[in-house]
């Protein structure tokens, strides 16, 4: 299931153009592309001609784009490139990509994660940079259940809810460097992503947790 946070939280202190931001990936969920170009091989049927990871971050969600994808953050320049879309590569998990999206000349205000499937790239996740998990080092891979994960970076220890929201009750609280396993997820609700951790009946906001190679 894909988050659907964008559209609401983004850094307060960015100016209006992240909020357009906002807009460009509205509901945080990947649609397909509108229409895929196609090449004729000899003798045989047309095939879908190959795209690159930006090609899939400018074709997101056609039609929804409010300012214009201008790709390498590093690459824009003043004064015609000025608060257009923008992203900056930062690393790869299997066939996963991701980027730091945001407007030009401005802080970065989501995550972007594209992957290839059947000689495609496609977004499959965004997520907000929200104020409060800012500082928090890594790259947040999209979580699996199952998976195993890093408390990290809470300034005082993680708050595991009795459900999924924080106006859940807050049984107990788990320090920086704590190992879970995540049992069920994601939920979305309040703005944050909750995983319950295996074994037992809380839940815990994922903006505080990492693949523990992530960190490295």
């Amino acid at each position: 299931m894909l988050p659907k946070l964008l559209a609401a939280v983004l850094l307060a202190a960015v100016a209006a153009p992240a909020l357009l931001l906002a807009a460009c990936f509205e509901d945080g969920e990947p649609s397909e592309p509108g229409v895929t170009a196609v090449t004729a091989t000899p003798g045989g049927s047309p095939t879908p001609e190959t795209n690159s990871p930006e090609d899939a971050i400018r074709e997101y969600r056609p039609g929804k784009l409010q300012i214009e994808y201008v790709g390498d953050c590093e690459a824009a320049q003043l004064p015609g490139d000025e608060g257009k879309l923008c992203t900056s590569f930062r690393g790869d998990r299997g066939s996963m990509k991701a980027y730091m999206a945001g407007p030009t000349f401005s802080e970065f205000s989501a995550w972007i994660f594209v992957e290839e499937k059947a000689g495609r790239w496609k977004v499959v996740r965004v997520f907000p940079i929200k104020p409060q998990a800012a500082d928090v080092p890594g790259i947040p891979w999209p979580l699996t259940v199952g998976a195993e994960v890093v408390v990290t970076s809470t300034g005082q220890c993680l708050n595991v809810r009795e459900g999924p929201g924080l106006d859940m009750a807050a049984i107990d609280c788990l320090q920086d460097g704590t190992t879970i396993k995540l049992g069920e997820g994601p939920e979305n609700m309040d703005d944050f992503e909750w995983w319950r951790i295996e074994g037992r009946d809380g839940w815990v906001a994922s903006d505080w947790l990492r693949y523990p190679d992530a960190l490295e």
